[in-house]
């Protein structure tokens, strides 16, 4: 695949539109899809912003606990927008967001997919090697990852269809 959505392309060359590109619209959008297919386009964000899972414990489905981890996402996303133009933040992430879920839609980027993954693989376990991520918390992201490294040649197609419903439902309403 080395198409790209005309979606994608109006997304990361027009400026941000201020009132669009909001985080009270980004995660209106966002809360409007289904909760499993969030999680897993959601999937390096929540590298980037959870280093510690959301307690499992108050979770009784599998539902409630993407859910419980989508609003810690929300969270921390909402605090580090605390200060900074919130339209050049959410451009960042719902661009960082596209790469990721149409490279993993590409057949022939799965080589370099499998090589970024497994190099978040090596920083989780050198940290916790160095003391400075706690086991129990990077095990859990460890395990996230390696489960997403074994279903990459399988999801290939699942993901170039996230891909799809990720322009259609959230970055087309944030058009100007």
């Amino acid at each position: 695949m080395t198409d790209f959505l005309i979606q994608h392309i109006q997304y990361v060359t027009l400026a941000p539109h201020p009132e669009r590109n909001s985080l009270d619209n980004l995660f209106r959008l966002l809360d409007s899809l289904d909760v499993f297919e969030r999680d897993r386009m959601l999937t390096w964000m929540y590298l980037a912003f959870l280093e510690a899972p959301v307690t499992q414990g108050t979770a009784e489905t599998e539902e409630e606990r993407l859910e419980l981890r989508y609003n810690k996402f929300e969270e921390k996303f909402r605090h580090t927008a605390t200060g900074v133009f919130e339209p050049f933040l959410v451009h960042a992430v719902v661009t960082y967001t596209l790469a990721y879920l149409r490279e993993c839609g590409d057949r022939a980027c799965l080589d370099a997919v499998l090589h970024k993954s497994q190099s978040a693989l090596d920083v989780l376990h050198r940290r916790i090697a160095e003391e400075t991520l706690l086991p129990e918390v990077g095990e859990a992201m460890i395990g996230n990852l390696e489960e997403h490294i074994n279903n990459l040649h399988s999801d290939v197609e699942l993901a170039r269809q996230r891909y799809e419903r990720f322009c259609e439902k959230v970055v087309k309403p944030m058009l100007p």
